[in-house]
């Protein structure tokens, strides 16, 4: 990878390039044979190299690094403040996992695994968590703006969300939870779900 940042000048070069097309299959076949702590340390190479961008200012080469991430081995690692906007990380293995600050607005974590996983303050609107398991994470000051947890498990969920406007929760699972409350969960879409015993709410209110 080294060559290629400076013999190929891989950070300037275009998304469909040769020099980019290699560094892109070297990446994902190194970050199948990693365990979660060593994924952590490639992905902050990843951004302080200017390849996945860290502060959102040019999207593309992150998202193209970041559709490698899908089913990864993540496990208890320490991502905070990460920028994963837009990233697959369909059937990832997040559990424990740090991500405090993460912004994973438009991500898509649906069927991952984020049992334990800490969420403080991260930005998820708009990201996908359908059928995502969620049990016992930490969702304190997120952001949950037209998030879909469609048939997601957040059972034991503790933290108190920023809002949960326009989050579609049908199916969603949330026996048990402590930060929602009925005022937040007047703004989110509600069909089928397992709502806590202290909420007086229909939760078949929007099945149509």
């Amino acid at each position: 990878m080294q060559g290629l940042l400076l013999d190929r000048d891989l950070r300037k070069s275009s998304k469909d390039s040769e020099v980019r097309s290699v560094a892109r299959a070297i990446t994902t076949t190194v970050m199948r044979e990693l365990d979660a702590s060593r994924n952590a340390l490639l992905i902050d190479f990843l951004q302080e190299s200017n390849l996945a961008n860290s502060n959102g200012d040019s999207g593309e080469e992150n998202i193209e690094y970041a559709t490698i991430l899908s089913g990864l081995n993540l496990y208890n690692a320490k991502l905070s403040e990460v920028y994963l906007r837009n990233a697959d990380l369909s059937g990832t293995d997040l559990s424990g996992t740090d991500l405090v600050r993460a912004e994973l607005g438009g991500a898509n974590l649906s069927k991952a695994n984020l049992i334990g996983a800490n969420l403080t303050g991260a930005n998820l609107s708009k990201a996908n968590f359908t059928e995502a398991d969620l049990t016992a994470v930490n969702l304190s000051a997120a952001n949950l703006t037209e998030t879909n947890l469609t048939g997601a498990d957040l059972s034991l969920a503790s933290g108190s969300v920023n809002t949960l406007s326009g989050a579609d929760l049908s199916g969603a699972d949330l026996s048990g939870v402590k930060f929602i409350t009925k005022a937040k969960l007047e703004l989110a879409v509600l069909c089928k779900t397992q709502l806590p015993e202290s909420i007086d709410l229909d939760p078949d209110r929007d099945c149509k």
